[in-house]
């Protein structure tokens, strides 16, 4: 009997646990339809930043969220993050939680080193701990809706906070970074009010859900779909995007439906309130930074046919920015808005890595 229970628990609490790069290597050779993930000279900036880690005296390892879901295949998954933390026992690192991009479809966790590869070297460099967590996509079958995705988001910090001290992290001092949907859940995780709960039996669910800063990237202001009309009014004109397919699809997709049909305004209106970071926003909350810039220039709607909405550009529009800088802005709280192309790359990776040392006290 005893073999059988420590046999369970090492199956429930530690199988996922590993060191030395298990996780990077895992990323180096993630296979879809029996090819290599990534390119050649994104496999090398993984090789880098896994040959950088080795050099810091850096543990790489992988946790669970333990929320199981369903694949595509039918198959039972769970939702994993990977934690790059500092060996020294008395580090009491700061936190960097990272949300990749993908439209809440695609995307992996692993996205994290290409994406965020210069980042991650600089804030390893000056003690800070990183994440990168995976989180379950948009499924029409399942009524969910994007909601499943932000709750994995919260979820998945509360889980690594409950290990703070396996992996010499400091839970006082966190930041959230998102791109594009993983911004949408930065900033959900980070303006949605706090839920921990102390009377919980499970330890993730009495640790804190607020942060100290947050970074959103190319990232929507909200998921009240019916506000990105006014959002985006100032270069829409007399056009309303809830008259276009492409918008009624995406608000289905987001709020967990099958097709637009099937969405009654009384539905709308309870789900709304559910994903609308910008009503969420209130005094209190973190330092915000925020970076719309890859889509400044590009037209709502496609040069080709005039009347069909460009989709990754509403998505990703500097005025989704500028709403959440309104928003933020009257409430008082502290905020870098970023929504002109001249921050190019070079000095955006300056402002990021200023942002992150002063929002976690760093700079001090």
């Amino acid at each position: 009997m005893r073999i059988l229970v420590f046999t369970l628990i090492f199956l429930c609490l530690g199988q996922n646990e590993a060191f030395a790069g298990s996780d990077i290597d895992y990323c180096l050779n993630l296979q879809v339809d029996g090819q290599l993930r990534y390119s050649s000279s994104d496999r090398q900036k993984i090789n880098d930043l896994r040959s950088f880690i080795q050099q810091q005296g850096v543990l790489s390892r992988t946790g669970r969220t333990y929320r199981w879901y369903t694949d595509d295949n039918g198959n039972q998954k769970r939702v994993h993050y990977d934690i790059l933390h500092h060996s020294n026992s008395n580090s009491n690192s700061p936190l960097v939680l990272y949300f990749h991009a993908g439209g809440f479809t695609q995307g992996h966790r692993c996205n994290a080193y290409i994406q965020f590869y210069s980042e991650i070297r600089y804030l390893l460099s000056r003690g800070i701990a990183f994440a990168t967590a995976s989180y379950r996509f948009l499924d029409p079958q399942n009524g969910h809706g994007v909601l499943r995705s932000l709750e994995d988001g919260r979820l998945a910090l509360q889980r690594i906070r409950s290990r703070a001290g396996d992996y010499n992290i400091n839970k006082d001092k966190v930041a959230l970074v998102g791109k594009s949907a993983g911004a949408g859940i930065a900033s959900w995780v980070a303006y949605k009010p706090e839920h921990k709960n102390l009377n919980s039996s499970w330890a993730p669910a009495r640790e804190s859900s607020r942060v100290n800063c947050v970074m959103l990237m190319e990232t929507q202001a909200t998921y009240a779909i019916d506000k990105w009309h006014d959002v985006l009014q100032p270069e829409l004109g007399n056009r309303d995007l809830r008259n276009y397919s492409e918008a009624r699809d995406k608000t289905a997709d987001l709020f967990g439906l099958a097709n637009y049909g099937q969405l009654t305004q009384s539905y709308y209106n309870e789900y709304s309130a559910k994903v609308d970071m910008l009503d969420l926003i209130t005094s209190d909350d973190p330092r915000t930074y925020i970076q719309n810039i890859e889509e400044r220039d590009a037209p709502l709607f496609t040069s080709s046919n005039p009347e069909r909405p460009n989709m990754g550009v509403i998505l990703h529009h500097y005025l989704h920015a500028q709403a959440l800088n309104d928003k933020l802005a009257s409430k008082g709280v502290t905020r870098w808005v970023y929504q002109d192309r001249g921050d190019g790359t070079s000095a955006s990776l300056t402002k990021r890595k200023s942002f992150l040392s002063h929002s976690l006290c760093l700079d001090k």
